[in-house]
């Protein structure tokens, strides 16, 4: 009798019978070549005890709420006779009660592997810990270092290293309009694949043991995940961190006591909310560059008070004007005001003012307040009033408010509030009533009106009452350079992390195995490395009495196997799509097979990125754009995707990184070099690369995804003599606790290698039935380098089916420069022209290109062209053409503009002294002929239309117009006019034979 053991959480469950778990090992179920199985048992029953009662926390008490949570995992180890027969994890399905005598636990043992993407659930990447460790500047500085040099980790630069942190490769996302020229902030961060696996696991608990996952292999260890949104914004807590509000304004420093002079002071507020301590007494910090709404706003009220040696009672005849600023006061450089806003207090003038006494104005005043004005209009008869009002419609009228909005501010600028007041007045000692002087004294008259022999100057209090605000919000919620990036908005969105590493499995055909030592760690590897070479004899534990069922072909579950990236509909996967019925780097085999007509997909969340070049240079990049109503590249979120970063690639046409030539840049693709590749992340050959051997010849390798890490796999399954066995045998608790998926096990005189262990039951002396697949060993596939042929489709690798063989082969892709669909017959490169109109063609070598017409033609290298025309021609090296208004034109020297027909613009009228060869680029010539005679020899074959101008402007000597030596053009019929007249003129123009005087 064997002796069973279940300890859970590290307690030692007591067992009244056997569990009779019925235990399942699978390696794989083939039929879904994606799914890995982990060892698990049918339902096991355990007797309610005080132990497990306890375990539990009495889970069967209705009415009570327990500690045990049914959601998390429970360490389970269950033994047999002392061997570990499974190390995993309990699920507690339901608890059957009848009372406390009689309580049964329905239970489900599984093991580790399993529970790794269950414990994954449902977070996505967003929610890996720690990643805001590589937080670091947005800047071109940053962004070089980490191509090879190092990258910030918790605040430090910490040396470059393949995998870790993050880089910035340069991508084609749109946003440069040659692709020479990129500023900083179109770059952006991509994390490595290595460091997100890494902290998935961390996070999970898991810890892994893989060579492959551990190697120099370009294809993880290099691998990226782009940047893929359409815009790079701040995450919602930076949004929040970069919003403060306060309140209770007091001033910095006194208010009162104001005269004729003025004074000012700060403001001070209290934090309400500063989530990103971006305000400190009074003075808000600018925590990025953008564009800023700022507001302040405070009630005030005066006291007026009249010099107190004044003999007799006086009205006020004074008003005090207070304003609000708000300024920017950077340290080193001069207070700039941005805003402001105020309003005149004035006392209320039919008050008498006692000897000594002072006035207070109304500190909650409700419009209409004829204290509070946005006017003053004094009036020249005494006794009062001397002045007339127009009170301040805003309620409440003691409110000064500055709003700015969309204000654009600079990182770490800094902004406060200060207030302003001062005294004026125009009452003088002047004798006589209507006696009036501009004055910003502050004075008083007594009741009588009549003339005092002095002035009794008086001052004002200026208090703030009742609320006030201080608060900033950022308007635009995109990065700007030099931002403190939260490294999650480099991060796709809704990508689930078991889905992410689902797909890696996917992609490199991995094999996971829990640790027998440690079930935390799992061992993993490619499935041919999977595999050992050590055999077990299990000869001797064949059950010969019973049958052996030998199933032909048995794992073949399809005709048609399809290895693909996810589609995706940016311009060039669309485009793809379109023109070849395939996702881009798709791989297709075709098994031979007349039972079978279904199709087997092994499809990865991730999208192809094509390989993008251009012809005004050398560079290949990644490309992921869409396409304007002009056929011009925009930004676009896409998909995530999956790139090799292979560092820095030399570039013998020079780019220029935010005001830096360079000669490298940093690449990232799908192969991991466009021109000499010796790996790839696509699952097949492409039938198109959207580059061409312009520059250098290109070599193409079949060392993709599916012949490295797939092809063995479907070769051997796939083989008219593969074959499942099925039999009984004989299986010991040291069996299982040593069972392995990766030995070679032999039996019948053969070899095989172990799919599935099905019910096992190690309480009974039985037999176990165990399946496998009878070992006819592929080669592994060697992948070849080969040159691209340009266009012409021969087979790389693979054979073409027979036998039951897949037809495997590919093709050499053709090679182009396709950067726009034919549109209404137009043909040019959408990264370096915009086209507006039908049958236009630009060669894919001309630069700044802009055309509104139908039929014209722009030669190669040309560059600065504009067109507003039809049938027009520019030839070839040409540059700084406008053609407006123009058709028919053929232009064949630089720096020309047409309007209307004619040839304008910088020199086309000049005065000469000498002779000359008339110049396309000139309109008009004023020929001096003061010192000697002038000829102005016309070319042969002009543009067909250009007209010149010609004026003799001197009185001696004589200005001669002709056409070249000895060539057949006449001037109406003439070799040459003479022309001997002070101010003559002619003008001809050349028809596309001769010239005609006009």
């Amino acid at each position: 009798m064997v002796r069973e053991q279940l300890i859970v959480n590290g307690v030692d469950v007591p067992l009244e019978g056997s569990l009779s778990p019925n235990l399942t090992y699978s390696i794989q179920d083939i039929k879904q070549l994606d799914k890995r199985k982990s060892t698990y048992s049918k339902t096991v029953t355990l007797p309610g005890s005080k132990v497990l009662n306890d375990l539990f926390n009495f889970i069967f008490e209705i009415n009570v709420d327990g500690t045990f949570n049914p959601n998390i995992k429970a360490n389970a180890i269950y033994l047999v006779d002392s061997q570990t027969i499974l190390d995993g994890f309990i699920k507690l399905n339901a608890v059957h009660y009848l009372d406390n005598s009689h309580i049964i636990y329905k239970c489900v043992l599984l093991g580790s592997t399993a529970n790794f993407f269950t414990d994954l659930g449902e977070k996505e990447l967003t929610d890996i810990q720690g990643l805001n460790d590589f937080e670091h500047s947005w800047n071109v500085l940053e962004q070089r270092a980490s191509w090879d040099t190092q990258i910030q980790y918790l605040g430090a630069a910490i040396p470059f290293l393949y995998g870790r942190g993050y880089v910035y490769p340069l991508l084609d996302y749109g946003s440069s309009t040659d692709l020479e020229n990129f500023k900083g902030i179109e770059l952006y961060p991509a994390f490595y694949v290595k460091e997100l696996w890494n902290r998935i696991f961390a996070d999970a608990g898991y810890t892994y043991t893989s060579t492959f996952l551990t190697s120099l292999e370009k294809r993880f260890r290099q691998a990226i995940v782009p940047f893929n949104g359409d815009r790079f914004g701040l995450s919602s807590a930076q949004i929040i961190d970069r919003t403060f509000t306060a309140d209770t304004p007091v001033f910095n420093s006194s208010m009162t006591n104001i005269g004729t002079t003025s004074k000012q002071s700060t403001v001070n507020f209290t934090d309400v909310s500063d989530p990103g301590n971006i305000h400190n007494a009074g003075i808000f910090t600018a925590p990025g560059t953008g564009t800023y709404n700022i507001s302040a706003s405070i009630d005030v009220n005066a006291i007026f008070k009249p010099d107190p040696t004044a003999p007799v009672p006086v009205f006020a005849n004074i008003k005090t004007s207070v304003i609000l600023y708000i300024e920017k006061v950077n340290p080193g450089s001069p207070i700039q005001q941005l805003g402001s806003n105020s309003f005149v207090i004035s006392p209320d003038y039919t008050y008498s003012f006692p000897i000594g006494g002072s006035y207070t104005t109304n500190a909650t005043p409700t419009s209409p307040d004829d204290e509070y004005n946005t006017k003053v209009i004094y009036s020249a008869s005494l006794p009062a009033p001397s002045y007339n009002i127009i009170n301040r419609a805003y309620n409440p009228p003691n409110r000064l408010i500055v709003n700015l909005t969309d204000l654009p501010l600079f990182n770490g600028d800094k902004i406060q509030v200060k207030v302003r007041a001062q005294n004026a007045a125009i009452r003088t000692n002047i004798p006589g009533p209507n006696a009036f002087l501009s004055s910003i004294r502050a004075y008083y008259y007594d009741p009588t009106g009549l003339p005092q022999p002095d002035t009794y100057l008086g001052e004002t209090d200026i208090n703030i009452v009742n609320t006030g605000v201080f608060k900033a919000n950022q308007v635009n919620t995109e990065y700007a350079e030099g931002d403190i990036l939260d490294m999650y908005s480099c991060l796709p969105r809704k990508i689930k992390q078991k889905d992410f590493i689902t797909s890696i499995v996917n992609m490199f055909n991995l094999f996971i195995e829990p640790d027998k030592d440690n079930p935390n760690n799992l061992k993993i590897e490619p499935r041919d490395d999977f595999y050992l070479s050590n055999v077990l004899d299990w000869s001797k534990k064949l059950d010969v009495s019973q049958d052996l069922i030998i199933k032909p072909m048995a794992l073949l579950d399809a005709s048609r196997y399809i290895f693909s990236y996810k589609e995706d509909k940016d311009y060039y996967n669309e485009k793809y799509l379109e023109s070849y019925g395939d996702i881009y780097g798709q791989r297709e085999i075709i098994v031979e097979n007349e039972f079978l007509s279904n199709t087997n997909t092994n499809k990865i969340i991730f999208s192809p990125t094509p390989l993008v070049g251009q012809a005004s240079n050398d560079r290949v990049l990644s490309t992921i754009i869409k396409l304007d109503q002009y056929q011009q590249a925009q930004k676009t979120a896409s998909n995530i995707r999956y790139l090799i970063y292979d560092g820095l690639k030399d570039t013998s046409t020079t780019w220029n990184h935010d005001g830096t030539t360079l000669l490298e840049y940093p690449f990232s693709g799908h192969f991991d070099d466009a021109f000499n590749p010796s790996v790839s992340v696509n699952f097949g050959l492409p039938y198109e690369i959207y580059y061409d051997s312009t520059y250098y010849p290109i070599n193409i390798t079949n060392n993709n995804l599916y012949n490295e890490f797939h092809k063995k796999q479907l070769d051997e399954i796939t083989d008219k003599d593969s074959k499942t066995v099925q039999g009984k045998f004989y299986l010991t608790p040291n069996d299982i606790s040593t069972l392995s998926f990766r030995s070679q096990y032999f039996f019948n005189n053969a070899y095989h290698r172990l799919l599935k262990v099905n019910n096992y039951n190690p309480s009974e002396v039985a037999l176990t039935e165990c399946h496998f697949l009878k070992l006819k060993t592929a080669d592994k596939y060697t992948p070849v380098v080969v040159g691209s042929d340009g266009g012409i489709k021969e087979p790389i690798g693979g054979g073409h089916g027979g036998g039951g063989k897949p037809n495997d082969g590919e093709f050499l892709p053709t090679k182009g420069l396709y950067t726009s669909n034919p549109k209404d017959g137009n043909s040019y490169n959408t990264r370096t022209a915009t086209v507006q109109g039908s049958n236009n063609i630009v060669d894919r070598t001309a630069k700044s290109i802009s055309i509104v017409g139908d039929g014209n033609v722009v030669g190669s290298v040309t560059k600065n062209i504009t067109i507003s025309g039809d049938n027009n021609v520019i030839d070839s090296n040409l540059e700084n053409i406008t053609l407006i208004n123009t058709n028919g034109v053929t232009v064949t020297e630089s720096n020309v503009t047409y309007i209307n027909g004619e040839i304008r613009g910088d020199g086309s009228v000049v005065t000469i002294d000498t002779s000359t060869t008339a110049e396309e680029s000139i309109t008009t010539y004023l020929c001096d002929t003061s010192s000697n005679k002038i000829t102005v020899t016309l070319p042969e074959f002009p543009t067909v239309g250009k007209v010149w101008n010609f004026k003799k402007i001197a009185v001696n000597f004589v200005m001669i117009i002709r056409t070249p030596l000895g060539s057949a053009t006449t001037i109406d019929g003439l070799a040459d006019i003479r022309v001997t007249g002070y101010n003559n003129s002619y003008s001809v123009q050349f028809d596309g034979i001769n010239y005609k005087i006009i």
